[in-house]
């Protein structure tokens, strides 16, 4: 497809019906082109070109001759097939597995070929179609737009499946079906996000012909606070609560955050049961601005309140230059045979079971006695696994230091 010329030359737009009535006047009452033009406000022109064909053409086809310009004819793909690829990147998009616009230029190449279609003779330097029918492609279906995909973990969006978003809502309605008394206002969502202390520098005024112009920051790379946030399905929010990356908690690293907002500090990036507060206390804590039931663990048992810990957990989780177009040696195949059909979507290999793996991951209700029972069971043999690992790094360091002397 050549490029668009640039031009003002508007096309003419006119009806079909209309170049047919003044075709038959200057034909059958033998009037000029001109005065027949200026009558029906249709170009001299393109009247004169029907004018020739209507009269070069056998009087049995006339009926069905064709009155208006057929901007198609160079066209690639029908429109059926087009349609069918931008279904296909759609939902190629939808499954975190999108393709990019050389990707889309090899699948068009490969369409042609298979379905043997007429396509220009430049196609096949570089395997693939030009820039000006990705262009064109574009702008007949505007919903394909050129998008910066944000990175999506595999594990994340594998997790995110119809058995696993199921049972966390059974567990949900379960819930729900135990406390009747629960409102929106209480259902809460808890969500973490990374932060970072050092930001880019803005754009500045300085000298030409400097290769590299600095600007202070606090430190070259910053370091990451975590920030969990709350908010319920009525809409009520709960201040923020940050955790720093460090071993003791100072009040003044809040200086600048939101009134109610809470911190505290951890020796590890990862968010830790330690480090987390409790949400129940939060809520209650939060100041008039935030506005929140006034107790939440008034509607859980006793033995419940005492465990810091949430009530649902989930796991974490694509011109006018001429064209020469190559005619096909073979017929074309009676189907056409779809982008799915010659680039499938990709498939996950089959998991490998030889590997040792960490355990996996579910949605649970956290309230019942022998879920409760187990998780605290393995905090404890964690902490004591940790306490023992320390006492043989002990030993062994007074070990090697009587050794030298």
């Amino acid at each position: 497809m050549p490029c668009k010329a640039k031009t003002n030359r508007k096309l003419s737009g006119c009806d079909g019906e209309l170049i047919k009535s003044g075709v038959l006047k200057v034909i059958n009452d033998v009037r000029s082109i001109r005065g027949v033009a200026k009558e029906t406000g249709i170009c001299h022109q393109t009247l004169k070109i029907y004018v020739f064909k209507y009269k070069n053409s056998a009087p049995e086809n006339r009926k069905t001759l064709r009155f208006t310009p057929n901007y198609e004819i160079n066209k690639v793909f029908p429109n059926k097939l087009e349609s069918l690829l931008e279904d296909y990147l759609i939902k190629a998009c939808k499954l975190h597995h999108g393709l990019t616009r050389n990707d889309v230029k090899k699948l068009a190449y490969q369409m042609a070929v298979k379905n043997k279609l007429k396509y220009p003779v430049s196609w096949n330097k570089l395997e693939m179609a030009g820039k000006d029918w990705l262009n064109g492609l574009r702008s007949r279906y505007q919903e394909i737009l050129i998008r910066k995909p944000e990175g999506t973990s595999l594990p994340r969006a594998t997790a995110f499946n119809e058995t696993n978003v199921n049972e966390f809502f059974n567990n949900l309605s379960e819930v729900y079906q135990r406390f009747p008394n629960l409102a929106c206002s209480d259902s809460y969502n808890l969500d973490e996000t990374a932060l970072t202390t050092v930001h880019n520098s803005p754009k500045i005024l300085g000298p030409k012909g400097q290769k590299q112009i600095g600007q202070v920051t606090s430190r070259e790379r910053g370091i990451l606070v975590t920030a969990c946030c709350i908010i319920n399905a009525a809409g009520q929010s709960v201040p923020p609560y940050f955790i720093f990356l460090r071993v003791n908690f100072k009040r003044h690293m809040l200086n600048g955050a939101l009134n109610g907002s809470g911190g505290n500090a951890s020796k590890s990036i990862l968010t830790s049961s330690q480090a987390l507060y409790q949400p129940s206390e939060a809520i209650n804590q939060s100041p008039t601005s935030h506005p929140a039931p006034s107790n939440t663990t008034a509607l859980l048992p006793e033995s419940v309140q005492q465990v810091d810990l949430p009530l649902l957990t989930t796991k974490p989780g694509l011109s006018n230059t001429s064209i020469i177009l190559r005619t096909p040696e073979k017929k074309k195949p009676t189907k056409l045979l779809t982008p799915e059909l010659i680039k499938p979507y990709p498939k996950p290999p089959p998991r490998k079971t030889n590997i040792s793996r960490r355990k996996k991951g579910k949605s649970k209700i956290l309230v019942d006695s022998p879920i409760k029972n187990k998780i605290i069971e393995e905090l404890k043999q964690r902490e004591m696994k940790n306490r023992n690992k320390k006492d043989c790094q002990k030993k062994i360091k007074t070990e090697k230091q009587r050794a030298k002397l």
